[in-house]
């Protein structure tokens, strides 16, 4: 089994015998690598990082204080601890779900497997009771402001666009501009507003909200 760049223990082994030694940040990082080594062996550093609530820097330091080069050598034995983990007591793989693409996979596939796991999880995560409800406050709104910048306005208009096929009433923010805060000051008790983030919010958001 291919092991850390220190010890013959796994990577999740040797994560748990050295906790004590890692910074705060650090042991976000590997708690969750411990506690999501299937997800961990598909993410970029970045998208680490995010899950973890910390930098892309600190998870390569995480990975360098564990032995490794850098992040994609730690990677590479999460990737390994996790196909033999799956491996039944014969050799064989377990087919029941088997993994997208191969271990020593494309960026391209690296990609879409990161997509899959994100797809999963907001699966795992979602309450229908939750899902309903917003559906229902939408539905009967008045007026839907849909407020998302950046690489989030795209969202927006696209979620503006499905909602006013069904003849909803749908405005977007998409800047800090004196158009889009007048149509923010218009919000009231009939207006439902929808806030896009990816990471931290935009201040434009934070202040919609």
């Amino acid at each position: 089994m291919k092991t850390t760049g220190t010890s013959a223990l796994t990577l999740s082994a040797e994560i748990r015998q050295r906790f004590d030694e890692f910074s705060r940040s650090q042991k976000d990082v590997g708690q969750y690598i411990v506690d999501h080594l299937d997800e961990a062996s598909f993410h970029t550093a970045e998208e680490l990082a995010r899950r973890a609530n910390t930098s892309s820097s600190t998870v390569v330091r995480f990975a360098q204080a564990l032995g490794f080069e850098g992040f994609p050598e730690l990677q590479a034995a999460a990737r390994d601890e996790y196909r033999r983990a799956r491996e039944g007591a014969d050799g064989v793989v377990d087919l029941a779900n088997p993994p997208l693409f191969p271990i020593d996979q494309t960026g391209f596939e690296a990609a879409l497997a990161a997509d899959h796991v994100n797809v999963e999880e907001t699966a795992r995560r979602l309450d229908r009771e939750e899902v309903t409800a917003a559906i229902e406050l939408i539905s009967r709104a008045d007026r839907i402001v849909l407020c998302g910048t950046d690489q989030m306005a795209f969202f927006a208009s696209y979620l503006r666009h499905l909602l006013m096929l069904l003849d909803l009433r749908c405005e977007v923010v998409a800047s800090p501009s004196q158009e889009g805060l007048a149509k923010l000051g218009r919000i009231d008790e009939r207006t439902v507003l929808v806030g896009f983030s990816a990471g931290r919010p935009h201040p434009l958001v934070m202040r919609a909200l």
